[in-house]
């Protein structure tokens, strides 16, 4: 790749919001971590995330790139387009991914947008879940496992749940309840089972009380004893008194989409 390709890659990459830089780990992060969330195109934002072209597409489209498309639910239309880089000449020459974009219900607007390092391993994923021309979710990945997901549950443009994993395992979840920009409720997960929740009830950043999930089946209660604070109420010290959430728009367990656009994409 000569380096005017690589400007326009980068280029393109940064117009449609996302760097090539990397992507922060959640290792070492704070227990009651705090700070806004992501922003998701909001009021300054709205132009590079909204309708950004023709079909909402955000991939790079220019000679420098060969494209191709397919039409995976026969109606004729293509909902899939992917965009190579190709390195090399002759019998040597090999495609890269650079980028990749489904149509996930057919209706001519992209909703899926994953773009590719230049090794062409999977960099972030943009997703318009409710398919309201709106990205309200964006996974990052690190040697090409979902590291970390944000979430825009209710459509103002900014981040307000953040999901992270590990070894394609979610291990944290980190909500904005309110949705003051703030982080104010903190889950902690283990294999697949929720283990504790805790809830910053007067905005000091700090987790004010903690419920504890009940041992699975067949497991002791390791806590030795220890209770989290209880609410003057005496509210009961369980995972179901949890306050009421949007889940429309939480993000879903890492590869659910990818996984649906693997299939389409033919498995890139």
């Amino acid at each position: 790749m000569t380096t005017s390709q690589r400007v326009e890659l980068v280029a393109a990459l940064a117009i449609a919001g996302l760097s090539l830089g990397g992507v922060a780990s959640c290792s070492g992060s704070s227990e009651n971590s705090t700070g806004r969330g992501s922003d998701f195109g909001g009021v300054d934002g709205e132009s590079k995330l909204r309708d950004p072209g023709q079909d909402g597409r955000r991939c790079p489209s220019n000679e420098a790139y060969l494209e191709e498309s397919l039409d995976t639910s026969g109606d004729n239309v293509a909902d899939v387009r992917k965009v190579f880089r190709v390195e090399g000449e002759g019998e040597k020459a090999q495609k890269i991914i650079v980028c990749r974009e489904l149509d996930l219900d057919h209706d001519g607007r992209k909703d899926l947008f994953r773009f590719y390092n230049e090794d062409g391993r999977p960099l972030r994923e943009m997703t318009d879940s409710d398919f309201d021309g709106r990205v309200d979710q964006i996974s990052y990945f690190e040697n090409g496992r979902v590291i970390k997901q944000e979430a825009d549950r209710n459509n103002d443009g900014r981040a307000d749940e953040t999901r992270f994993f590990v070894a394609n395992k979610l291990i944290r979840v980190d909500r904005d309840d309110d949705y003051d920009g703030e982080i104010d409720v903190w889950e902690h997960w283990d294999s697949g089972r929720l283990l504790r929740i805790g809830y910053d009830t007067n905005r000091d950043k700090v987790a004010d009380f903690w419920h504890r999930a009940p041992p699975a089946p067949g497991e002791e209660d390791d806590s030795g004893g220890e209770e989290a604070p209880a609410e003057e109420d005496g509210g009961e010290d369980d995972v179901g008194a949890a306050p009421a959430t949007k889940s429309s728009g939480s993000a879903p367990p890492a590869g659910s989409q990818g996984t649906k656009a693997s299939a389409q994409a033919g498995g890139d």
